[in-house]
């Protein structure tokens, strides 16, 4: 550490024929004394002189220069070149530019020296503060895989830094600015130390960000049933969740069938019966995919059932018809519940005759129910009404 302290002449305009440079340190104390041309000043001549402290250089911070001055105010004729009013001036090392050093240093006041006596004459002590190193404040950052990640590293510090990463994943990159880059995440956990440097003192602060890349999910496909006519056209939409748009294809679809780049079903002709087809729907970034069935049935309007309520006097012989329709229909499953003992039934067709050879008095209600081939139900309640003789 150099305290430069630069004498200057006080009345006569001319400069003292030595400046003299004083070095200190912690516990330094001055190396010189100043020579002045003219003898010092004789008992009969001799000036007044008041030493004070005209603007104080005690305390500065490290990496800055810190200047003062002090000197001696006369009166009388002054002896020779007395020095006046001394700059304090913290340089670096002759030859260098490096930051200036905290500590307390020591300078030599060459105003008062040819005044003052004593082992502390004209010196005083300078105390350099450090300055504090960067901080950089520490984060949890979230991301997905394919999609770019920036975010800006938090550094307070006193002066300009330059950024530099520490444990980074390749592709990730941090700018002059404190911002962090990373065009195409791969899944993981990740710990990133940001290290920020003053560009004056040299001093460094690190903070950690853990970056979480999540794991991409593949598209949902909701299932659903779909019902229609044959011959008469079908369209509709398959419900899909992805993060980013999608490709369509079909698996198990009967001819003829077919789907769009938005997911819309078609069907121009459809053709009575059941049938289960598989829309696979692919991520066009991540290349997963996910599926779901879509069960179709085409068909009639299903079976109906046609019956009159039947009547009766007990103890003589009665019967009743029941019909059932169910056009295009190859196989129906019939069910009779609610029949009352002695009641039987024959079919012809699709006719089915109820026969009941000694019906006792009472009301009955027959419950008829037919399901096709394609799943399509008619269900019928058919009353049953025996009076006594």
């Amino acid at each position: 550490m150099v305290a430069a302290l630069l004498p200057i002449a006080c009345s006569t305009g001319e400069p003292p024929d030595e400046q003299t440079t004083t070095t200190g340190g912690p516990t330094g104390s001055p190396t010189s004394f100043p020579t002045t041309t003219d003898p010092p000043p004789t008992s009969t001549d001799t000036p007044t002189t008041s030493v004070g402290t005209t603007s104080d250089p005690s305390t500065a911070s490290a990496g800055t220069s810190s200047s003062g001055t002090t000197g001696a105010e006369t009166t009388g004729d002054p002896p020779g070149d007395l020095l006046c009013p001394t700059l304090f001036r913290f340089d670096p090392p002759p030859g260098g530019s490096a930051p200036r050093v905290a500590g307390e240093w020591q300078g030599f006041d060459l105003a008062t020296a040819p005044v003052m006596t004593g082992p502390n004459a004209g010196v005083y002590t300078v105390t350099i503060a450090q300055q504090p190193a960067p901080v950089v404040s520490s984060a949890s950052i979230s991301g997905k895989v394919g999609t770019p990640l920036s975010f800006s590293a938090s550094v307070t510090s006193a002066n300009p830094v330059t950024y530099s990463l520490t444990g980074a994943p390749a592709g990730m990159s941090i700018g002059t600015t404190g911002t962090v880059s990373w065009a195409s995440p791969v899944a993981g956990s990740y710990k990133v130390t940001v290290v920020a440097k003053d560009t004056k003192t040299g001093l460094t602060g690190q903070g950690v960000y853990t970056v979480a890349i999540a794991a991409p999910l593949p598209p949902v496909v909701t299932a659903a049933s779909i019902s229609g006519k044959p011959g008469v056209a079908l369209s509709f939409s398959v419900a899909v969740s992805a993060p980013n748009p999608v490709t369509y294809t079909l698996v198990g679809a009967p001819a003829g069938m077919s789907i769009g780049a938005t997911g819309v079903i078609g069907w121009s002709a459809p053709v009575l019966g059941s049938y289960s087809v598989t829309v696979v729907a692919k991520d066009t970034k991540t290349g997963l995919t996910g599926q779901g069935v879509m069960t179709i049935k085409i068909a009639t309007a299903g079976p109906t059932i046609t019956a009159a309520a039947m009547t009766g006097v007990a103890g003589k012989p009665m019967s009743g018809t029941i019909a059932i329709a169910d056009p295009g229909a190859t196989s129906l499953s019939i069910s009779i519940s609610g029949v009352p003992l002695g009641m039987g039934f024959s079919m012809s067709g699709l006719t089915l005759t109820a026969n009941w050879a000694a019906p006792v008095t009472g009301s009955y209600t027959l419950q008829v129910s037919v399901v096709d081939q394609a799943g399509l139900t008619a269900k019928a309640s058919i009353p049953v009404t025996i009076t006594a003789k």
